[in-house]
């Protein structure tokens, strides 16, 4: 097997005759310049720069926080905002220059521009350059796209040496090293809020992705389908809508598999359907609800004015605590700080509780699924209100979905 690190040694000492050694061993071809190998070897070669990168990035974002903490020796804010301001303007120039190459003006909040971020920008060709007549011959195949982007991005690359030295004054040879990488093409995209975004990727970093039938990869950053306080299950039917928009299905027919998942959800056990939560402190705030008022179990009277500011996923398992005790439970342990559980909503109930913890357990007690669940406020926190984040944007009428669902109706009232 190649010794890619014995390679690349060679290569930076200079060392030609290891070099041409190594080339010959292995069988090595020199392309425009480039070291090109088999398959295995390219892998090794990829895999090798890859963890070297990782390695240097987590290294300088240490660098960047020791900056930056007060308690840091070498602390200094001077530093660290010249750092950060720095890198955004580069990345709005780089979002005015690909804004004046699709439609000649030098403006990031151009037409050609979808959304920025800290590091990145999302663009498209097509709204401007569709009405071109310099381009009503071009296909806008997806091979003909990707070519025309990586164009966009060379060009792009090409402008940085300039902007460094008239902006920051590097020596033109130093801002060589600025470059940007067209990272993705997708076909469709569905932008909410800032870092709350997905896209239907057809290529990535020139590796395509819609092969064996498949449309291509789904490209997610904050949505709910990724959030741990949305089970398995609604996680997976939160995807499947994505995907039905992206892939431009109608929306008939994404109204009707809200509806499916929804019939699907009533039918569910109660207490199985809770949003997951991961309870800490549970000592810290046992000992404030209990100093901050006395209970009337069965009253659910107080004797506090103001109730105790607890998160409410933390007060169901205190209430579950609570609860099993009074029934005599015994072969449940308590929920302790690190579990993790399910909580659910309650109605109106003779103990007080709006809401309890469902630990993981083997055999549920009768006392627990007796309890008074409030499947309709439960919709509307794991169902609707998931669907609305997702879905509003597009401003869809999203009160017909079900057709006689007052619950649903009001919810999407605006």
């Amino acid at each position: 097997m190649l010794d890619v690190k014995e390679l690349q040694d060679a290569i930076e000492v200079g060392n030609a005759e290891k070099v041409a050694a190594i080339i010959k061993e292995f069988n090595l071809k020199i392309v425009d310049g480039k070291i090109t190998a088999n398959d295995e070897d390219i892998k090794e070669f990829s895999g090798y720069w890859d963890r070297r990168q990782h390695s240097k990035k987590i290294l300088l974002n240490s660098a960047y926080g020791a900056i930056n903490v007060n308690s840091s020796k070498w602390n200094d804010t001077r530093i660290g905002q010249s750092t950060t301001l720095t890198g955004r303007c580069i990345t709005r120039h780089m979002g005015s220059k690909i804004n004046e190459i699709i439609t000649g003006e030098y403006n990031l909040k151009g037409k050609a521009i979808i959304y920025g971020d800290t590091d990145s920008i999302f663009f498209s060709a097509y709204p401007v350059m569709k009405d071109d007549p310099e381009f009503k011959d071009f296909s806008w195949a997806k091979e003909d796209i990707i070519a025309l982007y990586d164009q966009i991005a060379d060009i792009t690359n090409a402008s940085f040496p300039e902007f460094m030295h008239k902006t920051f004054n590097v020596p033109l040879k130093r801002g060589e090293v600025i470059k940007a990488g067209r990272e993705i093409c997708g076909s469709r995209g569905l932008f909410i809020t800032k870092k709350r975004y997905a896209i239907m990727v057809f290529d990535k970093e020139g590796k395509r992705k819609d092969v064996n039938g498949k449309a291509g990869d789904i490209k997610v950053m904050g949505l709910e389908i990724k959030r741990s306080d949305s089970q398995l299950i609604v996680q997976q039917f939160l995807y499947k809508i994505l995907e039905s928009v992206l892939l431009d299905k109608p929306q008939g027919e994404i109204f009707a598999m809200i509806r499916e998942f929804k019939e699907e959800f009533r039918k569910m056990p109660p207490w199985t359907v809770g949003t997951p939560k991961k309870c800490n402190n549970m000592t810290k705030f046992y000992n404030i609800k209990k100093n901050s008022k006395k209970v009337d179990v069965f009253g659910g009277k107080s004797e506090s004015s103001k109730p105790p500011n607890i998160p409410w996923h933390v007060l169901g398992a205190l209430n579950f605590n609570e609860l099993k005790n009074i029934m005599g439970t015994t072969d449940i342990p308590d929920i302790i700080d690190g579990d993790k559980v399910l909580i659910v909503r309650l109605k109106n109930n003779i103990y007080g509780y709006n809401t309890i913890a469902i630990p993981d357990v083997t055999i549920m007690p009768e006392w627990l699924k007796a309890l008074p669940y409030d499947m309709d406020v439960m919709e509307d926190i794991i169902v609707n209100k998931k669907v609305e984040n997702l879905l509003s944007v597009l401003g869809w009428d999203l009160t017909k979905i079900n057709d006689g669902d007052s619950t649903f109706g009001d919810m999407f009232s605006f």
